[in-house]
Protein backbone atom coordinates (compact mmCIF):
# COMPACT_ATOMS: atom_id res chain seq x y z
CA UNK A 1 0.00 0.00 0.00
CA UNK A 2 1.21 3.19 -1.01
CA UNK A 3 2.06 5.83 1.63
CA UNK A 4 3.54 8.80 0.20
CA UNK A 5 2.21 12.31 -0.40
CA UNK A 6 1.02 12.53 -3.97
CA UNK A 7 -0.30 15.81 -6.09
CA UNK A 8 -1.58 17.96 -2.98
CA UNK A 9 0.80 21.08 -3.61
CA UNK A 10 -1.50 23.90 -4.66
CA UNK A 11 -3.44 22.90 -1.05
CA UNK A 12 -0.23 22.67 0.52
CA UNK A 13 0.75 25.71 -0.40
CA UNK A 14 -2.19 27.51 0.37
CA UNK A 15 -1.86 26.10 4.11
CA UNK A 16 1.35 27.28 4.14
CA UNK A 17 0.24 30.99 3.32
CA UNK A 18 -2.93 30.68 6.07
CA UNK A 19 0.32 30.09 7.94
CA UNK A 20 2.40 33.06 7.52
CA UNK A 21 -0.76 35.22 7.50
CA UNK A 22 -2.06 34.79 10.95
CA UNK A 23 -4.29 34.86 12.74
CA UNK A 24 -6.08 32.97 10.15
CA UNK A 25 -9.29 31.16 9.96
CA UNK A 26 -8.84 28.32 7.91
CA UNK A 27 -11.80 25.60 6.51
CA UNK A 28 -11.26 22.54 4.73
CA UNK A 29 -13.51 20.35 3.53
CA UNK A 30 -14.08 17.27 0.85
CA UNK A 31 -15.64 13.84 0.40
CA UNK A 32 -15.07 11.27 2.99
CA UNK A 33 -11.76 9.06 2.18
CA UNK A 34 -9.93 12.13 -0.22
CA UNK A 35 -7.09 12.39 2.01
CA UNK A 36 -7.65 15.60 3.89
CA UNK A 37 -6.41 14.20 7.19
CA UNK A 38 -3.14 13.01 4.74
CA UNK A 39 -3.00 17.10 3.96
CA UNK A 40 -2.57 18.35 7.38
CA UNK A 41 -0.52 15.94 8.53
CA UNK A 42 2.00 16.52 5.80
CA UNK A 43 1.43 20.27 6.68
CA UNK A 44 1.72 19.69 10.57
CA UNK A 45 5.06 17.65 9.72
CA UNK A 46 7.06 21.28 9.31
CA UNK A 47 5.04 23.46 11.99
CA UNK A 48 4.15 22.52 15.37
CA UNK A 49 0.46 22.83 16.60
CA UNK A 50 -2.21 20.64 18.31
CA UNK A 51 -4.19 18.31 16.26
CA UNK A 52 -7.30 16.57 17.51
CA UNK A 53 -9.76 14.13 15.85
CA UNK A 54 -13.12 15.13 16.54
CA UNK A 55 -16.11 12.31 16.90
CA UNK A 56 -19.68 11.68 17.33
CA UNK A 57 -20.17 12.20 20.99
CA UNK A 58 -20.83 14.93 22.81
CA UNK A 59 -19.85 18.44 23.82
CA UNK A 60 -18.23 17.96 26.62
CA UNK A 61 -16.24 14.82 25.57
CA UNK A 62 -14.95 16.35 22.53
CA UNK A 63 -14.00 19.99 24.76
CA UNK A 64 -11.70 17.37 26.92
CA UNK A 65 -10.60 15.62 23.55
CA UNK A 66 -9.35 18.80 22.41
CA UNK A 67 -7.84 19.66 25.62
CA UNK A 68 -6.02 16.72 25.41
CA UNK A 69 -4.39 17.42 21.84
CA UNK A 70 -3.28 21.18 23.45
CA UNK A 71 -1.52 19.16 26.76
CA UNK A 72 0.91 16.53 23.90
CA UNK A 73 1.89 20.21 22.68
CA UNK A 74 2.29 22.46 26.23
CA UNK A 75 2.80 20.06 29.14
CA UNK A 76 0.69 20.23 31.91
CA UNK A 77 -2.05 22.14 29.86
CA UNK A 78 -5.63 22.53 31.77
CA UNK A 79 -4.03 20.33 34.27
CA UNK A 80 -7.26 20.13 36.48
CA UNK A 81 -9.73 22.35 34.63
CA UNK A 82 -12.85 21.33 33.13
CA UNK A 83 -13.44 23.81 30.12
CA UNK A 84 -17.34 24.17 29.24
CA UNK A 85 -16.88 26.25 26.22
CA UNK A 86 -14.27 26.10 22.90
CA UNK A 87 -14.03 29.59 22.64
CA UNK A 88 -12.08 29.66 26.21
CA UNK A 89 -9.85 26.43 25.75
CA UNK A 90 -8.65 28.18 22.68
CA UNK A 91 -8.33 31.34 24.41
CA UNK A 92 -6.30 29.27 27.25
CA UNK A 93 -4.28 27.51 24.51
CA UNK A 94 -2.92 31.21 22.74
CA UNK A 95 -1.88 32.01 26.10
CA UNK A 96 -0.07 28.77 26.39
CA UNK A 97 1.76 29.96 23.78
CA UNK A 98 -0.05 27.17 21.47
CA UNK A 99 0.22 29.09 17.42
CA UNK A 100 -1.67 25.99 15.70
CA UNK A 101 -4.97 24.27 16.68
CA UNK A 102 -6.64 21.95 13.72
CA UNK A 103 -10.07 20.24 14.63
CA UNK A 104 -10.34 17.31 11.76
CA UNK A 105 -13.63 15.82 11.38
CA UNK A 106 -14.88 19.05 12.79
CA UNK A 107 -18.54 18.33 11.20
CA UNK A 108 -18.55 15.64 13.52
CA UNK A 109 -18.83 17.73 16.54
CA UNK A 110 -21.00 20.23 14.84
CA UNK A 111 -24.08 17.35 14.27
CA UNK A 112 -23.97 16.70 17.86
CA UNK A 113 -23.36 20.26 19.13
CA UNK A 114 -24.27 22.70 17.38
CA UNK A 115 -23.33 25.42 20.09
CA UNK A 116 -19.66 24.85 19.48
CA UNK A 117 -20.66 27.05 16.14
CA UNK A 118 -21.89 29.86 18.78
CA UNK A 119 -19.07 29.27 20.75
CA UNK A 120 -16.64 29.65 17.83
CA UNK A 121 -17.95 32.85 16.32
CA UNK A 122 -17.26 34.24 20.01
CA UNK A 123 -13.17 33.62 19.39
CA UNK A 124 -13.23 34.20 16.36
CA UNK A 125 -14.57 37.37 16.72
CA UNK A 126 -13.27 38.43 20.02
CA UNK A 127 -9.85 36.94 20.86
CA UNK A 128 -8.35 35.58 17.69
CA UNK A 129 -7.68 39.06 15.98
CA UNK A 130 -5.08 39.33 18.87
CA UNK A 131 -2.71 36.69 18.31
CA UNK A 132 -0.69 34.79 15.79
CA UNK A 133 -2.80 31.73 15.53
CA UNK A 134 -3.69 29.55 12.87
CA UNK A 135 -7.48 27.77 13.76
CA UNK A 136 -7.96 24.79 10.73
CA UNK A 137 -11.30 23.23 10.81
CA UNK A 138 -11.68 20.74 8.56
CA UNK A 139 -14.51 17.90 7.63
CA UNK A 140 -16.05 15.41 5.96
CA UNK A 141 -19.88 15.96 6.11
CA UNK A 142 -20.10 18.82 2.76
CA UNK A 143 -23.68 19.39 3.38
CA UNK A 144 -23.03 20.10 7.20
CA UNK A 145 -19.81 21.82 6.26
CA UNK A 146 -21.27 24.39 3.39
CA UNK A 147 -24.97 24.99 5.49
CA UNK A 148 -23.50 25.50 8.95
CA UNK A 149 -19.88 26.56 8.40
CA UNK A 150 -19.65 28.62 5.74
CA UNK A 151 -23.14 29.42 4.13
CA UNK A 152 -25.02 32.70 4.53
CA UNK A 153 -26.34 33.10 8.52
CA UNK A 154 -24.11 30.60 9.69
CA UNK A 155 -22.52 31.69 12.89
CA UNK A 156 -18.53 31.44 10.53
CA UNK A 157 -19.98 33.36 7.52
CA UNK A 158 -17.82 35.34 6.04
CA UNK A 159 -15.07 34.83 9.11
CA UNK A 160 -13.14 32.43 6.80
CA UNK A 161 -9.18 33.67 6.05
CA UNK A 162 -8.68 30.66 3.54
CA UNK A 163 -10.55 27.41 2.23
CA UNK A 164 -9.92 24.53 0.35
CA UNK A 165 -12.08 22.11 -1.19
CA UNK A 166 -10.24 19.13 -1.46
CA UNK A 167 -11.37 17.06 -4.89
CA UNK A 168 -10.76 13.47 -5.98
CA UNK A 169 -7.10 13.38 -7.50
CA UNK A 170 -7.04 13.84 -10.99
CA UNK A 171 -6.72 10.61 -13.27
CA UNK A 172 -3.21 10.80 -14.65
CA UNK A 173 -1.87 10.69 -10.86
CA UNK A 174 -2.80 7.10 -10.81
CA UNK A 175 0.80 6.41 -12.18
CA UNK A 176 2.44 7.40 -8.58
CA UNK A 177 -0.63 4.43 -6.99
CA UNK A 178 -0.45 1.92 -9.65
CA UNK A 179 3.13 2.06 -11.80
CA UNK A 180 2.36 -1.59 -12.94
CA UNK A 181 -0.71 -1.09 -14.98
CA UNK A 182 -0.79 -0.16 -18.39
CA UNK A 183 -2.59 3.00 -19.10
CA UNK A 184 -5.95 1.50 -20.01
CA UNK A 185 -5.35 -0.65 -17.35
CA UNK A 186 -5.29 2.77 -14.75
CA UNK A 187 -8.04 4.09 -16.72
CA UNK A 188 -10.56 1.54 -16.28
CA UNK A 189 -9.33 1.70 -12.70
CA UNK A 190 -10.51 5.14 -12.25
CA UNK A 191 -13.57 5.13 -13.83
CA UNK A 192 -14.29 2.54 -11.19
CA UNK A 193 -12.66 4.05 -7.90
CA UNK A 194 -12.56 7.69 -9.47
CA UNK A 195 -9.59 9.42 -7.88
CA UNK A 196 -10.16 8.96 -4.61
CA UNK A 197 -6.40 8.03 -2.29
CA UNK A 198 -7.95 5.98 0.18
CA UNK A 199 -9.32 3.64 -2.35
CA UNK A 200 -6.34 3.83 -4.82
CA UNK A 201 -4.04 2.63 -2.00
CA UNK A 202 -5.84 -0.50 -1.03
CA UNK A 203 -5.34 -1.88 -5.02
CA UNK A 204 -3.23 -4.40 -5.28
CA UNK A 205 -1.68 -3.71 -9.40
CA UNK A 206 -0.04 -7.38 -9.63
CA UNK A 207 -3.63 -8.37 -9.64
CA UNK A 208 -6.46 -7.47 -12.69
CA UNK A 209 -9.25 -5.05 -11.40
CA UNK A 210 -12.18 -7.76 -11.10
CA UNK A 211 -9.55 -9.26 -8.50
CA UNK A 212 -9.34 -5.95 -6.93
CA UNK A 213 -13.06 -5.48 -6.92
CA UNK A 214 -13.44 -9.12 -5.49
CA UNK A 215 -11.36 -8.41 -2.51
CA UNK A 216 -12.01 -4.65 -1.62
CA UNK A 217 -16.05 -4.82 -2.46
CA UNK A 218 -17.18 -8.37 -3.12
CA UNK A 219 -15.65 -10.16 -0.13
CA UNK A 220 -17.23 -10.75 3.45
CA UNK A 221 -15.12 -8.32 5.20
CA UNK A 222 -14.04 -6.05 2.39
CA UNK A 223 -12.95 -2.90 3.36
CA UNK A 224 -15.31 -1.02 0.70
CA UNK A 225 -17.93 -3.24 0.62
CA UNK A 226 -20.58 -1.03 2.66
CA UNK A 227 -18.73 2.35 1.71
CA UNK A 228 -21.65 3.47 -0.87
CA UNK A 229 -24.27 3.08 1.63
CA UNK A 230 -22.40 4.46 4.27
CA UNK A 231 -21.65 7.54 2.56
CA UNK A 232 -25.30 8.68 2.42
CA UNK A 233 -25.84 7.46 5.63
CA UNK A 234 -23.29 9.56 7.12
CA UNK A 235 -24.60 12.77 4.58
CA UNK A 236 -27.97 12.54 4.55
CA UNK A 237 -30.99 12.07 6.66
CA UNK A 238 -32.87 10.10 4.37
CA UNK A 239 -30.25 7.41 2.69
CA UNK A 240 -32.85 5.22 1.45
CA UNK A 241 -34.20 7.72 -0.87
CA UNK A 242 -31.07 9.15 -1.90
CA UNK A 243 -30.26 5.21 -3.11
CA UNK A 244 -33.62 5.38 -4.85
CA UNK A 245 -32.32 7.76 -7.09
CA UNK A 246 -28.81 6.14 -7.73
CA UNK A 247 -30.35 3.43 -8.28
CA UNK A 248 -32.90 5.36 -10.77
CA UNK A 249 -29.76 6.66 -12.58
CA UNK A 250 -27.93 4.11 -12.76
CA UNK A 251 -30.30 2.30 -14.57
CA UNK A 252 -30.52 5.17 -17.65
CA UNK A 253 -32.74 7.30 -15.89
CA UNK A 254 -31.63 11.11 -16.81
CA UNK A 255 -33.74 13.50 -16.68
CA UNK A 256 -35.63 14.81 -13.75
CA UNK A 257 -38.80 13.23 -14.89
CA UNK A 258 -37.53 10.31 -15.24
CA UNK A 259 -35.70 10.04 -12.51
CA UNK A 260 -38.55 10.91 -9.95
CA UNK A 261 -40.92 8.81 -11.77
CA UNK A 262 -38.80 5.71 -10.84
CA UNK A 263 -37.48 6.46 -7.62
CA UNK A 264 -40.94 7.38 -6.93
CA UNK A 265 -41.01 10.57 -5.96
CA UNK A 266 -42.77 14.10 -6.51
CA UNK A 267 -40.62 16.05 -9.19
CA UNK A 268 -40.78 19.09 -7.00
CA UNK A 269 -38.96 16.91 -4.36
CA UNK A 270 -36.72 15.25 -6.68
CA UNK A 271 -35.30 18.39 -7.32
CA UNK A 272 -34.23 18.93 -4.01
CA UNK A 273 -32.73 15.58 -3.76
CA UNK A 274 -31.01 15.97 -6.73
CA UNK A 275 -29.67 19.40 -5.48
CA UNK A 276 -28.23 18.05 -2.58
CA UNK A 277 -26.69 14.87 -4.12
CA UNK A 278 -24.82 18.00 -6.35
CA UNK A 279 -23.53 19.98 -3.77
CA UNK A 280 -21.62 17.21 -2.40
CA UNK A 281 -20.26 15.60 -5.46
CA UNK A 282 -21.77 12.60 -6.09
CA UNK A 283 -23.83 13.88 -8.96
CA UNK A 284 -24.18 16.76 -11.74
CA UNK A 285 -26.47 18.55 -13.95
CA UNK A 286 -25.35 18.63 -17.57
CA UNK A 287 -26.82 21.32 -19.63
CA UNK A 288 -26.28 20.22 -23.40
CA UNK A 289 -24.76 22.95 -25.89
CA UNK A 290 -27.62 24.77 -27.72
CA UNK A 291 -30.51 23.40 -26.04
CA UNK A 292 -32.35 23.84 -22.78
CA UNK A 293 -33.13 20.66 -21.58
CA UNK A 294 -30.34 19.10 -18.92
CA UNK A 295 -29.60 15.87 -17.92
CA UNK A 296 -27.89 14.13 -14.59
CA UNK A 297 -24.89 11.96 -14.33
CA UNK A 298 -23.90 10.22 -11.83
CA UNK A 299 -20.00 12.17 -11.25
CA UNK A 300 -19.05 10.34 -8.38
CA UNK A 301 -17.23 7.02 -10.24
CA UNK A 302 -17.27 4.79 -6.75
CA UNK A 303 -21.12 5.55 -6.30
CA UNK A 304 -21.51 5.31 -10.13
CA UNK A 305 -19.46 1.66 -10.14
CA UNK A 306 -21.69 0.33 -6.90
CA UNK A 307 -25.52 1.03 -8.25
CA UNK A 308 -24.95 0.58 -12.13
CA UNK A 309 -22.75 -2.66 -11.56
CA UNK A 310 -22.04 -4.01 -7.69
CA UNK A 311 -26.05 -3.28 -6.87
CA UNK A 312 -26.85 -5.94 -9.12
CA UNK A 313 -24.62 -8.69 -7.62
CA UNK A 314 -25.78 -8.03 -3.85
CA UNK A 315 -27.67 -10.95 -3.37
CA UNK A 316 -25.34 -13.17 -4.63
CA UNK A 317 -22.57 -11.66 -2.16
CA UNK A 318 -24.91 -12.01 0.73
CA UNK A 319 -25.26 -15.60 -0.38
CA UNK A 320 -21.57 -15.61 -0.43
CA UNK A 321 -21.18 -16.88 -4.14
CA UNK A 322 -18.37 -14.70 -4.48
CA UNK A 323 -17.13 -16.10 -7.82
CA UNK A 324 -20.69 -16.23 -9.41
CA UNK A 325 -20.65 -12.06 -8.42
CA UNK A 326 -17.29 -11.91 -10.12
CA UNK A 327 -18.66 -13.95 -13.46
CA UNK A 328 -21.39 -11.04 -13.35
CA UNK A 329 -19.27 -8.30 -12.79
CA UNK A 330 -17.07 -9.14 -15.29
CA UNK A 331 -19.33 -9.35 -18.41
CA UNK A 332 -21.11 -6.10 -17.04
CA UNK A 333 -17.80 -4.48 -16.89
CA UNK A 334 -17.03 -3.30 -20.70
CA UNK A 335 -20.61 -1.96 -20.59
CA UNK A 336 -19.87 -0.05 -17.22
CA UNK A 337 -16.48 1.62 -18.69
CA UNK A 338 -18.13 2.63 -22.02
CA UNK A 339 -20.64 4.78 -19.66
CA UNK A 340 -18.13 6.11 -18.18
CA UNK A 341 -15.39 6.94 -20.40
CA UNK A 342 -16.79 9.83 -21.39
CA UNK A 343 -16.73 10.87 -18.30
CA UNK A 344 -12.89 9.97 -17.90
CA UNK A 345 -12.65 11.82 -21.01
CA UNK A 346 -14.17 15.01 -19.64
CA UNK A 347 -11.13 14.45 -16.55
CA UNK A 348 -8.55 14.22 -19.37
CA UNK A 349 -9.40 17.77 -21.20
CA UNK A 350 -6.48 19.35 -19.43
CA UNK A 351 -3.71 16.97 -20.28
CA UNK A 352 -5.17 17.10 -23.51
CA UNK A 353 -5.24 19.96 -24.02
CA UNK A 354 -1.80 20.08 -22.48
CA UNK A 355 -0.65 17.59 -25.51
CA UNK A 356 -2.02 19.78 -27.99
CA UNK A 357 -4.93 16.79 -29.03
CA UNK A 358 -7.71 18.95 -28.59
CA UNK A 359 -7.93 23.19 -29.04
CA UNK A 360 -7.83 25.76 -26.35
CA UNK A 361 -12.07 26.02 -25.57
CA UNK A 362 -14.19 28.34 -24.08
CA UNK A 363 -17.19 26.13 -23.54
CA UNK A 364 -17.61 22.31 -23.44
CA UNK A 365 -20.67 19.67 -23.45
CA UNK A 366 -22.19 17.08 -25.33
CA UNK A 367 -24.07 18.15 -28.32
CA UNK A 368 -27.99 16.59 -28.55
CA UNK A 369 -30.13 18.42 -31.10
CA UNK A 370 -32.51 17.58 -34.07
CA UNK A 371 -32.13 13.89 -33.16
CA UNK A 372 -28.62 13.90 -33.46
CA UNK A 373 -26.09 13.46 -30.64
CA UNK A 374 -22.31 14.28 -30.76
CA UNK A 375 -20.37 12.92 -27.62
CA UNK A 376 -18.02 16.37 -26.50
CA UNK A 377 -17.71 19.72 -28.48
CA UNK A 378 -15.12 21.98 -27.66
CA UNK A 379 -15.93 25.72 -28.84
CA UNK A 380 -13.91 28.80 -28.57
CA UNK A 381 -15.79 31.74 -29.52
CA UNK A 382 -12.99 34.17 -29.66
CA UNK A 383 -10.78 32.39 -32.36
CA UNK A 384 -14.01 31.03 -33.77
CA UNK A 385 -12.93 27.50 -34.07
CA UNK A 386 -15.12 24.40 -32.72
CA UNK A 387 -13.76 20.38 -32.03
CA UNK A 388 -16.14 17.74 -32.06
CA UNK A 389 -14.98 14.57 -30.61
CA UNK A 390 -16.24 11.10 -30.84
CA UNK A 391 -15.17 9.16 -27.25
CA UNK A 392 -15.16 5.25 -27.99
CA UNK A 393 -14.61 2.36 -25.75
CA UNK A 394 -12.87 0.13 -27.87
CA UNK A 395 -10.35 -0.61 -30.20
CA UNK A 396 -10.48 1.82 -33.34
CA UNK A 397 -8.49 1.00 -36.73
CA UNK A 398 -8.08 2.99 -39.60
CA UNK A 399 -10.98 2.34 -41.46
CA UNK A 400 -13.10 2.67 -38.20
CA UNK A 401 -11.66 6.03 -37.79
CA UNK A 402 -12.68 6.91 -41.23
CA UNK A 403 -16.21 6.26 -40.57
CA UNK A 404 -16.37 7.70 -37.47
CA UNK A 405 -14.57 11.21 -39.04
CA UNK A 406 -17.31 11.32 -41.67
CA UNK A 407 -19.80 10.79 -39.41
CA UNK A 408 -19.05 13.98 -37.86
CA UNK A 409 -18.48 15.94 -40.40
CA UNK A 410 -21.80 14.97 -41.64
CA UNK A 411 -23.12 16.19 -37.85
CA UNK A 412 -21.14 19.48 -38.24
CA UNK A 413 -22.88 19.89 -41.48
CA UNK A 414 -26.20 19.56 -40.54
CA UNK A 415 -25.68 21.24 -37.02
CA UNK A 416 -24.55 24.48 -38.74
CA UNK A 417 -21.12 23.98 -37.33
CA UNK A 418 -19.74 24.52 -40.50
CA UNK A 419 -21.93 28.30 -40.75
CA UNK A 420 -21.11 29.24 -37.10
CA UNK A 421 -17.34 28.98 -36.66
CA UNK A 422 -14.40 29.51 -39.48
CA UNK A 423 -13.24 26.21 -38.73
CA UNK A 424 -14.50 22.83 -37.44
CA UNK A 425 -11.86 20.32 -36.08
CA UNK A 426 -12.45 16.28 -35.84
CA UNK A 427 -10.75 14.17 -32.96
CA UNK A 428 -11.56 10.38 -32.25
CA UNK A 429 -10.38 9.39 -28.37
CA UNK A 430 -10.54 5.54 -28.34
CA UNK A 431 -9.02 3.07 -25.57
CA UNK A 432 -6.74 2.13 -28.14
CA UNK A 433 -5.95 1.73 -31.78
CA UNK A 434 -5.11 3.77 -35.01
CA UNK A 435 -5.98 6.12 -37.43
CA UNK A 436 -3.32 8.85 -38.27
CA UNK A 437 -3.38 12.48 -36.32
CA UNK A 438 -7.49 12.66 -35.73
CA UNK A 439 -7.46 9.39 -33.17
CA UNK A 440 -5.73 9.23 -30.10
CA UNK A 441 -5.62 6.62 -27.56
CA UNK A 442 -4.61 5.91 -24.14
CA UNK A 443 -1.52 4.38 -24.68
CA UNK A 444 -0.75 8.03 -26.89
CA UNK A 445 -1.57 9.84 -23.47
CA UNK A 446 1.06 7.52 -21.45
CA UNK A 447 -1.42 7.82 -18.39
Amino acid sequence: MIEKFVDRNDELRVLMESWSSRPSLMIIYGRRRVGKTRLLKEFMRGVRGAYFLSRLTNHADNLRGLAGAVGRVVEGFGAGKEYVSIDALLKDAWSSGVELVVIDEFTYWVRVAPRVMSELQLFVDEYLPKTRMLLVLCGSLIGVMERDVLGGGAPLYGRRSFSIKVEPLKPWVLKEFLPNYSSMERMTTYAVFGGVPYYLRLIDDSVDLVENVGKLIVSKGGPLRDEAEFMLREEFRNPSVYGRILRAMASGATTLGKIADAAGLPHTHAIAYLDNLRRVGIVDRRAPLWGRRGTYVIRDYFMNFNYSVIEKVRSLMELEMYDEALNEIRKALPTYLGRAFEEVVRDLLPILKRKGYVIPFTKVGKVVRKGVEIDLALLNERSGIAQLIEVKWSKVGPKDASRHLRNLERKAEYLGFTERFNEVKYLIIAREGEGGEEVVTLADLDL
